[in-house]
């Protein structure tokens, strides 16, 4: 692990998540692979970041979006909701108004109506038809391993979750419009 980012996941955990992961079994990862910011996959108890930049008041927010995942569940519904909240009060607690306020931007952008935004099967899905689309030779497994990767999930997991996942790799294989 990147020492700034191993440096900060500690220091988050002791001031915003002081009694989470007491036996230290979550890790943080870089991993820019990934199609989106930020992963939490409590299976394996490790969180993948795209990327970290040291004392970017983004980067932090992300860390401590994708530990609210780990701390409630995997949606941003209202335990989610929360313990963001939560954090953005610790926030201003210690002084960090640029924390708390990309944290309540967070909070809102997530309390949006869901029209308005890409659920995650559908980017799941998105990305799974335009990798068959755009490689004509690769097999199911194959372009499932690669959206289940940038998704932060295994094969097997990935394949639970996205039912639809032949449906949407055939499309983008024979070509169909979306």
């Amino acid at each position: 692990m990147d020492n700034k980012l191993h440096e900060a996941f500690k220091y988050i955990k002791r001031v915003f998540f002081p009694r989470w992961d007491y036996n230290k079994q979550w890790v943080v990862k870089e991993e820019p692979c990934l199609f989106v910011m930020g992963v939490c996959n409590s299976k394996t108890k490790i969180i993948y970041l795209k990327h970290f930049y040291a004392n970017n008041p983004d980067s932090i927010c992300l860390l401590i979006h994708e530990i609210c995942h780990a701390v409630t569940n995997k949606n941003h519904a209202k335990k989610w909701v929360t313990r963001m909240q939560k954090a953005a009060a610790t926030s201003q607690r210690i002084g960090n108004k640029k924390l708390e306020e990309n944290i309540l931007k967070e909070i809102a952008w997530y309390s949006e109506p869901e029209d308005e935004c890409l659920t995650t099967s559908d980017l799941v899905y998105k990305n799974l038809y335009d990798i068959a689309l755009r490689n004509s030779g690769m097999s199911c497994e194959d372009c499932i391993h690669k959206v289940a990767v940038g998704f932060g999930m295994d094969d097997e997991d990935f394949k639970k979750s996205f039912k639809k996942y032949g449906d949407y790799y055939n499309k983008g294989k024979n070509k169909e419009k979306y």
